[in-house]
């Protein structure tokens, strides 16, 4: 972006060319419920294949971690740090 006269905006280019830094704010990607409520998810049906037994209709499990998925959304304040 440029200030009108052709010269980049320094503001600007501060904020979208700093590299990403870690703050307390952040979490690491173990300390997120969405992360291990999908990795169980995932561990789950995986299992449902290799057994052959289906627990839940896959319609209403697709529903149920959506909803689940909305509502840890929904209360996450913190960013996760890579």
């Amino acid at each position: 972006m440029s200030q009108g006269d052709g010269t980049p905006n320094p503001s600007i280019l501060a904020t979208t060319n700093s590299p990403m830094k870690f703050t307390s704010k952040d979490k690491h990607i173990w300390e997120s419920k969405t992360f291990w409520l999908n990795s169980l998810a995932l561990i789950a049906i995986l299992g449902q294949m290799i057994t052959g037994k289906e627990i839940l209709n896959p319609a209403l499990q697709t529903s149920i971690l959506a909803m689940i998925n909305l509502l840890l959304r929904i209360i996450t304040n913190r960013a996760i740090s890579w």
